[in-house]
């Protein structure tokens, strides 16, 4: 469980400061077994990160 927390951090973060949601889907695969839950798929927009970076 702690591993799992610790990827879905640093995966987050990929997403939030990378625009990239590739870490985030490969942990939803990963872990999907322990989940309660799937996690429901949702859209990034990934042209409004790229300005707040470029800004």
């Amino acid at each position: 469980m702690k591993r799992a927390t610790a990827e879905v951090g640093v995966a987050f973060l990929d997403l939030v400061h990378k625009s990239n949601l590739g870490p985030l889907e490969g942990w939803s695969a990963t872990w999907k077994p322990i989940l309660a839950a799937a996690p429901m798929p949702f859209h990034v927009d990934t042209r409004r990160c790229a300005r707040k970076q470029s800004a």
